[in-house]
Formats: C-alpha cells, structure tokens, sequence
C-alpha cells in the first residue's frame, strides 16, 4: 500500500459486433423468406433462431468493471467484474486505506 498513490474505477464495453451481424444475418434469412415464392419455411427455420440467438448474445455482453491502483511505475489492474457495487466497494475501501496510511 505505500506505493500506491491513487486508485479509480475502470470500465471496459465488449464488442456487439458479434451479435449484430447475427441478427444482421437473421434478418436476411427472413427477409428473404417473406419476398421467396416458393418455399418459405427455409427462411423461417434459419432466420428466426438466428435472430434468437443474436439477441440473447447482445444482452449477455456485459461490461467489465475493474479497479485501477496508480503508483510511481504506472497503473496497475487490482480485479476486474460485472459487479459494479462490489468494485466500487473495494475501492472506497482501498482509499480509506490509503487516507489512514497518512
């Protein structure tokens, strides 16, 4: 702790570009369904679940909370989580001891 002179949160968004082009791609697949004349199940079969599983990729993308210990050599990752009330704990309580340290 006595060389550690500050310390912040960190947050680190994943990509979505994964789940958009699956949803992109389920999309054509269905598109393609309602304008096909003959048969349209294919389009069905393969967009819907495409565009499912797009879906539940996007909302299971959370962000990356991490606590972010600065000293003399740099900036240091201490812990990374999706759990923000428990990073921003820690580092409340990482300052409180560098407060006491003096």
């Amino acid at each position: 702790m006595s060389g550690i002179t500050s310390v912040r949160a960190g947050v680190d968004y994943p990509s979505k570009k994964g789940p958009f082009i699956t949803i992109a791609v389920g999309a054509v697949f269905l598109f393609t369904a309602f304008i096909a004349t003959a048969d349209k199940s294919n389009g069905f079969i393969v967009g819907l679940p495409l565009i499912a599983l797009g879906t539940w990729l996007w909302r299971g993308r959370r962000p990356q909370y991490s606590v972010l210990l600065h000293s003399a050599s740099g900036e240091q990752k201490a812990t990374t989580g999706t759990d923000k009330e428990f990073i921003q704990r820690t580092i409340s309580a990482l300052n409180q001891a560098i407060v006491m340290r003096g």
